[in-house]
């Protein structure tokens, strides 16, 4: 079907998003759901929380469930969703298809025939599965490196019976709409409230490792272990992925990105050893603990020193969303049209009169003006008037 054909074609585009790479595998799903949405960096909002070991249900935790990604979407990201509810057949999936026809549905990866997982590992996973007339498309954007090969963005059609295949397990999906704008969030706020959770982290912390310390003499409290830190070192790109969106600082941001990923290296190191030897390393644990302490230490810093508090204007992640918006409003685009992103001419319909109607209602919302100065390659490209509008506050 055409029409299948070109959301399938869209959805490919969306799925090369880089920073997806840094995105776990319930977030991934969520976030390729914002960007078909809002448009490009919409997703970056994920990247906001600079979180720490918490307290679930008795024990100290770092990976997130699905009801927490599902608040993040909510709060975050503008989703609208109900309480994921079982599924097991792909009539289910039809009954719950919203007005938007996208459904997030978290299964079990070892059911799912295109990923890597297959037949060798259980985990929950997420994809977008979306309605339309009588197909049903699924979106999996989610990168990973595995020990069986690579995890793949994968757009593809899935038929009944293969979903019912994937369905045969433990699956939880809901549908998945939208609100008519992205909560709006302040750079200044979300960094105050990082600052704030990080001061009372301490004690948390200090449970956190006890626990590692104990559970890390398993093989499967090593796996544990290791996927942590590799969440936390994806999670710490993310953010610094969001601070040079809005135009704050990152090489310090940076500096913490390069220690997560040093201790994901010597994490995964002294998981092989421990495999050979039955012995974990105990300097992973206490290396874990530097880098929490740390962290701490930068979140707080992060709103204490001058130089961190942002300065007034425009984020840029509240740019490109509002961006996106107007350029719709203005070419009258429809949901299968393509998302504003890279060269605006190739919108239907945009031409220079249309650009001189979305900078006025852009300078009108943003309240800020467009600088001297710009070039055609900023005026014809979505990113480049991002970067002016950015610049303008």
């Amino acid at each position: 079907m055409n029409g299948s054909d070109g959301q399938a074609d869209r959805w490919a585009r969306l799925v090369d998003v880089p920073d997806l790479k840094l995105l776990d595998c319930l977030q991934t799903s969520l976030a390729l759901a914002a960007v078909h949405r809002f448009g490009p960096d919409a997703h970056l909002a994920l990247g906001t929380n600079w979180r720490l070991p918490a307290v679930v249900a008795g024990s100290v935790v770092v990976a997130a469930g699905i009801e927490e990604r599902l608040d993040d979407g909510r709060r975050l990201l503008g989703l609208v969703t109900d309480k994921p509810r079982p599924v097991s057949t792909s009539r289910d999936i039809r009954a719950l298809a919203p007005s938007s026809g996208l459904i997030y549905l978290v299964g079990d990866a070892f059911l799912m025939p295109w990923l890597p997982y297959a037949g060798r590992r259980h985990l929950d996973h997420s994809v977008l599965i979306e309605v339309a007339d009588d197909e049903l498309l699924m979106i999996d954007g989610y990168h990973n490196v595995t020990p069986w090969g690579p995890s793949l963005p994968v757009v593809r059609e899935i038929g009944p019976s293969e979903l019912d295949d994937v369905l045969s397990g433990p699956t939880v999906a809901a549908g998945l709409e939208f609100a008519e704008y992205p909560p709006p969030l302040t750079s200044a706020e979300v960094l105050a409230g990082n600052a704030a959770a990080a001061r009372v982290a301490g004690p948390v912390i200090d449970g956190y490792l006890a626990q590692a310390l104990q559970r890390s003499a398993t093989a499967d409290g090593l796996d544990e272990l290791v996927l942590d830190i590799w969440l936390l070192a994806r999670e710490r790109a993310l953010h610094s992925r969001w601070l040079g969106c809005v135009g704050l600082p990152v090489a310090r941001a940076d500096d913490r990105v390069e220690a997560w990923q040093g201790l994901m290296l010597q994490s995964f190191v002294a998981q092989r050893r421990a495999e050979r030897t039955g012995r974990a390393d105990p300097e992973v644990i206490a290396e874990l603990g530097r880098q929490l302490r740390a962290d701490a230490e930068f979140a707080i810093d992060a709103v204490e020193n001058v130089s961190w508090v942002p300065q007034p204007g425009a984020d840029r992640a509240v740019v490109a969303v509002e961006l996106a918006r107007i350029l719709r409003e203005v070419l009258v685009l429809g949901p299968d049209d393509p998302t504003p992103a890279g060269s605006l001419r190739d919108l239907p319909g945009f031409d220079s009169f249309r650009l001189v109607q979305v900078i006025d209602r852009a300078e009108e919302r943003l309240g800020v003006g467009l600088p001297p100065g710009a070039t055609a390659a900023d005026l014809w490209t979505f990113d480049g008037l991002c970067r002016l509008f950015a610049r303008a506050g």
